[in-house]
């Protein structure tokens, strides 16, 4: 009996070794599918010491956002959007739309960088080029004289346009007087006053330290007592103005008020005087 055993025992073997080696063929083809098996299944032992294998368990589920940390200081600027989700199935719903707040101008007020882009819409020739860029360079001023002495700021900046020739005149560019102001108070300090042509060879006309300083002596030029019924007109009649100062004496050309007038109309500069 033993010896029938013994016989058998070889046959045993070889059939073993051989399941052996084909479950390891078996695992060689498939040893990625063994290690990914390996990864996910995670060895937790239950209340009674058993190991139990269990897999990660997968959610799809959207995280919820945490606003709690969002800033609640009013002067916060940023727009947000607050969202909250009722479930899985519903859309999101929108619940506040804060937008910082920006109280924007009256569109009808007119301001300078209007009348800018108004007259540059209706065309420039290149000759009148120089003319423009002056306009656009003492309009402020012409502004701020306006509201601190009453004085048209179309009126203003037409008489400075048209007596210094956009600010190319000899008088202008060498002694800064824009307005073709004259001397006549002969106890000016040395080098208030020049010697310059226009009426006469000895007219003596004002030099200025600089351009502000000359519409600003414009404003108290036009104080005087012979100018004060200019005052009595509408602010914004600059026609009445145009002809008042040629009344009152302001200048020697007969056609003065008309050359104020056809500069103002041509480049709208009686929309200065809306500026507020």
């Amino acid at each position: 009996m033993r010896t029938i055993i013994y016989e058998k025992i070889p046959s045993i073997i070889a059939l073993a070794l051989g399941f052996l080696n084909f479950i390891a063929s078996k695992l060689k083809d498939n040893i990625l599918l063994v290690l990914v098996l390996f990864l996910l299944v995670e060895p937790n032992a239950d209340n009674k010491g058993q190991i139990v294998l269990s897999f990660p368990a997968f959610s799809f589920k959207k995280e919820q956002v945490d606003l709690s940390s969002a800033p609640s200081d009013p002067s916060f600027q940023t727009a947000s959007l607050i969202v909250e989700e009722n479930n899985e199935d519903e859309k999101p719903e929108v619940l506040e739309t804060v937008l910082p707040s920006k109280k924007d101008a009256p569109a009808d007020l007119m301001t300078i960088d209007k009348w800018k882009k108004l007259v540059s819409s209706k065309g420039i020739s290149v000759e009148e080029l120089p003319k423009f860029e002056y306009l656009k360079r003492y309009a402020q001023v012409s502004v701020e004289e306006m509201k601190i002495h009453k004085i048209p700021a179309s009126i203003t900046i037409a008489q400075a346009l048209l007596e210094s020739n956009a600010g190319r005149s000899n008088l202008a560019v060498k002694h800064k007087n824009h307005f073709g102001i004259k001397c006549y108070d002969q106890s000016n300090s040395k080098g208030a006053c020049v010697v310059f042509y226009s009426d006469g060879p000895n007219d003596r006309f004002k030099n200025y330290e600089s351009v502000w300083s000359c519409f600003r002596d414009h404003s108290y030029f036009l104080k005087r007592s012979r100018y004060a019924a200019l005052y009595e007109l509408n602010i914004q009649d600059y026609k009445a103005w145009s002809k008042g100062l040629k009344a009152a004496g302001y200048a020697t050309d007969p056609g003065y008020s008309t050359k104020l007038i056809r500069l103002i109309e041509r480049w709208d500069l009686h929309l200065l005087d809306q500026v507020k």
